[in-house]
């Protein structure tokens, strides 16, 4: 069975394209080390195909955040979204190429669509052994 993956930019926007969090505390500081940069559970969002037809396709969104270059940015990044699931809200809402709105995105809105939230300060790469403290 083929799939299709796409990955694109987005932003948040209307109920109609909300995607619902999924913490992942079994890869954590017990599991494989993907973690936030304060310790906390990495996480995503994701919402399943619309319908049958595309069930195996896919749109990917890694969200963007920058690196943080010294202890000092690191540690104050950790107390916000960008180093902390303790931030992230139950549930995003992207538009554009990442909404569920067949209006505004005709061409994906029925797939599945993951937005693969950042929190490591080091742009997906991180593999902390211990929080910043």
């Amino acid at each position: 069975v083929a799939s299709s993956v796409v990955l694109v930019c987005a932003t948040s926007a209307s109920k109609s394209s909300e995607l619902k969090l999924v913490m992942m505390p079994e890869e954590g500081l017990t599991g494989r080390g993907a973690v936030c940069l304060d310790g906390s559970d990495a996480g995503f969002y994701w919402r399943p195909a619309a319908n049958e037809k595309d069930r195996n396709k896919w749109q990917i969104y890694f969200q963007g955040g920058g690196w943080c270059y010294n202890e000092v940015d690191c540690w104050a990044r950790s107390r916000t979204g960008l180093g902390s699931s303790l931030y992230f809200p139950d549930a995003h809402s992207p538009d554009g190429l990442m909404s569920g709105d067949c209006d505004m995105n005709p061409d994906f809105c029925n797939f599945n669509r993951v937005f693969i939230a950042y929190c490591d300060g080091a742009s997906f790469s991180g593999n902390r052994a211990e929080s910043i403290s």
